[in-house]
């Protein structure tokens, strides 16, 4: 970028400075020295000129007072200062500020390396160890130092102490966990009524037939006597759960008709039995009922042992 400076202009002649550092002004030829010097002369008389000269002297002189006094306005020049020593000054600095920057950066890395720690702990999952080995109780503390079976036994393998057995037993009730149906016969119990004067005989597989049309036949053979009632065991003629029916009044068909206005049955409660539910045993049930049963006799012998009082030191 170009800069402007002030440049110092001859006062006295009005002109610039030159290369020797003397304004045009000032060069004179040896005439005009000359000339100069008779002027500080204070008797040196002063020539007449001719008109015509005098003339062309004063226009000269006024050409010389514009040109000074153009001059003296100090006029500014314009010089580019974009000289090479301040941009080598500028660039030095650049340079060693990146270098300044480059080493801080370097000596942080340099310490953030150094004081770091990476710190590794190394845990072990505990491994069981199972330790099987024979030991011997004796009630005797000399049997310590005893031989077993002909062998000499070290003494921590001997346990003074008593021998305990504890007998144990339980009763479980399990239902099979796999059922099916079964059709079955229905059953119950019908009351005979017998009105007339005289006993009524019922043989086994008499039939009782009720209001809904339902079969069934007298388990056994029973005798009515008169006027009273009597219970009888029956059972469906046919299996299966069109049987199983309410509360009902039966007759007796293989009566006659008269004789069956006299002598009929009446039933209380339902006849159930025509379905039916099995269950059926799995060798699953089995083994569960076999591992709860066991679970339950060793609770009931650890209880047992626990309330033996064992001397000190056994």
């Amino acid at each position: 970028m170009p800069e402007e400076f002030d440049l110092a202009i001859d006062g006295e002649n009005g002109g610039f400075l030159g290369d020797d550092g003397e304004s045009p002004a000032r060069r004179r030829t040896p005439s005009s020295s000359a000339a100069s010097s008779r002027r500080k002369g204070a008797a040196a008389p002063r020539r007449a000129l001719p008109p015509r000269r005098a003339s062309s002297l004063r226009h000269r002189s006024v050409e010389i007072e514009e040109e000074a006094s153009s001059h003296r306005a100090r006029p500014r020049i314009a010089i580019d200062a974009a000289i090479s020593a301040p941009r080598r000054v500028n660039l030095y600095r650049r340079l060693s500020l990146s270098f300044l920057a480059a080493t801080v950066f370097v000596i942080g890395v340099i310490i953030f390396f150094t004081f770091q720690r990476a710190e590794i702990k190394i845990e072990q999952d505990p491994i069981p160890l199972v330790v099987t080995f024979t030991a011997q109780v004796n009630d005797s503390t000399s049997a310590a130092n005893a031989s077993v079976s002909g062998t000499s036994t070290a003494p921590n393998a001997l346990f003074s102490g008593m021998v305990m057995t504890v007998t144990t037993s339980t009763s479980r009730v399990y239902a099979p966990t796999q059922v099916s149906d079964k059709p079955g016969k229905s059953h119950g119990t019908i009351t005979v009524h017998n009105t007339g004067p005289l006993p009524q005989s019922l043989i086994a597989t008499t039939r009782f037939l009720s209001e809904g049309g339902a079969l069934f036949r007298a388990t056994h053979t029973v005798i009515v006597p008169p006027k009273s009632v009597l219970d009888v065991d029956v059972a469906a003629d046919k299996t299966g759960a069109d049987s199983d029916i309410g509360p009902s009044k039966f007759t007796i068909p293989g009566l006659n008709p008269a004789q069956q206005k006299i002598v009929y049955g009446v039933s209380a409660n339902a006849m159930v039995g025509g379905s039916s539910k099995v269950g059926i045993v799995s060798q699953q049930d089995i083994d569960h009922a076999q591992e709860d049963v066991r679970k339950a006799l060793l609770e009931i012998g650890q209880q047992a042992l626990a309330s033996v009082t064992v001397p000190a030191g056994d």
